[in-house]
């Protein structure tokens, strides 16, 4: 049997896979790996006001902790935690009965904190960070599974920026940087207010030196 091709790697040594391209299906797979979709698509929430703004969606509404087994999701008015086995099993419930629980129904808890733009976990999945226009509100995951609506410490720009786009470090707990929408780039760790690094920074540059300071946070 031939062997798969070689991996690329990145600067780093971290295996990188490309997609070439969107596949849309119930199973997708190759000699390295393979994808299947679970059930059909689970609704956020059931009410009316479960439409995002068209003109201000989120940038980044989901995130997974592998952890904790989690899914952190955004709607209209905040964002709500759940299970990922539950929200699993409602996808396969409306699979074979055309009906199911919101994810929002499903929820451990539902956070009402206005509109969301980012939702980031942190490298050790304790920390979720939650960008809202200027501000990035930093939630325990543990006070999250215990109910707890209330940021651990919360950190702001200046009031007429906007966020952008947020990362964590890869390793440093609570270090993590941020770009603010006319291109200044910011460093923060823990609850000190974020350090101005550089401006300027546009789509071409920007992941790249977001790469540069994940990696460089270590």
């Amino acid at each position: 049997m031939a062997n798969p091709p070689p991996l690329e790697l990145t600067t780093d040594g971290a295996a990188l896979i490309e997609l070439d391209e969107e596949i849309d299906g119930d199973e997708v797979g190759s000699r390295n790996y393979r994808f299947c979709k679970v059930g059909e698509g689970v609704p956020i929430k059931s009410d009316d006001n479960s439409e995002f703004d068209p003109q201000c969606l989120p940038s980044q509404p989901l995130a997974v902790s592998e952890r904790f087994r989690l899914l952190f999701i955004a709607h209209p008015q905040g964002f709500c935690v759940a299970r990922t086995k539950d929200v699993m099993a409602s996808a396969e419930e409306i699979k074979e009965k055309q009906t199911g629980p919101s994810v929002q129904e499903l929820s451990l808890v539902d956070v009402s904190i206005g509109k969301v733009s980012i939702l980031a976990l942190s490298a050790d999945d304790s920390l979720l960070a939650v960008t809202i226009d200027n501000h990035v509100h930093f939630f325990a995951v543990s006070a999250l599974l215990h109910k707890d609506q209330k940021p651990s410490y919360s950190v702001s720009l200046d009031d007429s920026i906007c966020i952008k786009d947020m990362r964590w470090a890869r390793k440093v707990a609570k270090a993590y940087i941020i770009l603010s929408d006319d291109g200044k780039l910011y460093h923060g760790s823990g609850q000190g207010p974020p350090s101005y690094v550089m401006e300027g920074v546009d789509s071409a540059r920007r992941m790249f030196l977001f790469h540069q300071y994940t990696t460089f946070f270590q």
